[in-house]
């Protein structure tokens, strides 16, 4: 493949065979490396998308090069914006993959977020977003970034000093952040009587002749509103709880709120954490207590696996219809 280092429309081109050394424009580079050419590319993806999971952001790769004025250009506005820089911010972790020298640095790392046909075609710099499971969200070449229209031709230094459009840049970032999640309803009633929440589930129960599933637990807890989500999305649980059960969440925990109440029913959700579950008859009586961690999703070790993982299925399920009542037992 011919060597090729030069500015095409906002773009620094490098052939991915042989190595090429040039100096292109009047851009001069900063005394700051923007790119750090000894680090793992791989980690630094990895860390990143760490951070913006648990910062509930996505993830925007920029691959380029301190030898690609282009790739620095596109650096300087991204810090001088006042708005892009927001935007950066609020929304993303930021990683500046170090790539093209030696030629094809990196790039087998660009094809797996298939980013690397468009790098071979379009040059450096070159944008991916990930979101925080690293799932690619947005490939962008930065030509369709820079302030000139297509087929428009400008001088090289011009073109340069012109740089990237920073309507264009926002509206990338803007499109491809994460977008706000609307907020779910709360699960568990804060302000509600628990002694009267399960008398009126006990005297529903009886009557339906079902039994009475009580979720300890709170809105301040993710793994309990985990479980909430399983058991309404469910189909076999949903069926196994509407017909044999009156299910009540008891706000529980802060304060030690309703913990007195929960060791009535010989839930030991002090030991046993939450969400926990308790099942009574129609009569009240305490048929069995539950922690879920043993309902959890487990990896090869027996370990819970995350949060994300949530419970399994089976075993949530398996529960229900060993504790629910018998046919014709009203509730017993």
């Amino acid at each position: 493949m011919k060597r090729i280092l030069g500015l095409v429309a906002g773009v620094c081109v490098m052939g991915m065979a042989g190595t090429a050394t040039a100096q292109a424009g009047t851009h001069a580079q900063p005394a700051a490396k923007v790119y750090d050419e000894s680090v793992d590319a791989r980690k630094q993806i990895a860390d990143a998308l760490a951070t913006a999971k648990k910062d509930g952001k996505r993830v925007l790769v920029q691959w380029g090069g301190n030898w690609c004025p282009w790739c620095l250009r596109l650096n300087d506005l991204m810090h001088s914006n006042g708005e892009i820089a927001g935007a950066l911010s609020a929304h993303y972790v930021r990683v500046h993959v170090d790539c093209g020298r030696p030629n094809g640095k990196n790039v087998d790392l660009a094809d797996f977020y298939g980013a690397g046909a468009g790098i071979r075609q379009f040059g450096f710099p070159y944008l991916t977003v990930l979101d925080s499971d690293g799932k690619v969200v947005a490939n962008q070449e930065s030509r369709g970034l820079s302030g000139m229209e297509p087929g428009e031709d400008r001088p090289e230094d011009e073109r340069l000093r012109s740089g990237h459009d920073a309507a264009k840049v926002l509206a990338f970032l803007l499109k491809n952040r994460e977008q706000p999640r609307a907020k779910a309803a709360p699960v568990y009633d804060e302000g509600a009587d628990a002694k009267t929440q399960i008398a009126e589930a006990i005297a529903s129960a009886k009557q339906g002749g079902k039994r009475v599933l009580i979720q300890w637990g709170g809105n301040w807890c993710p793994w309990c509103i985990r479980l909430n989500q399983l058991m309404t999305t469910d189909a076999k649980i949903v069926e196994a709880l509407r017909a044999g059960y009156v299910v009540v969440h008891v706000d529980a925990g802060r304060k030690e709120k309703n913990v007195d109440l929960a060791a009535q029913y010989k839930a030991d959700v002090k030991k046993g954490g939450y969400p926990y579950l308790t099942v009574l008859d129609g009569e009240g009586t305490v048929v069995a207590n539950q922690e879920t961690g043993a309902l959890e999703v487990k990896d090869a070790k027996g370990e819970s696996v995350s949060v994300a993982a949530g419970h399994d299925p089976v075993k949530v399920l398996k529960f229900l219809e060993a504790n629910r009542a018998a046919v014709g037992g009203g509730g017993k």
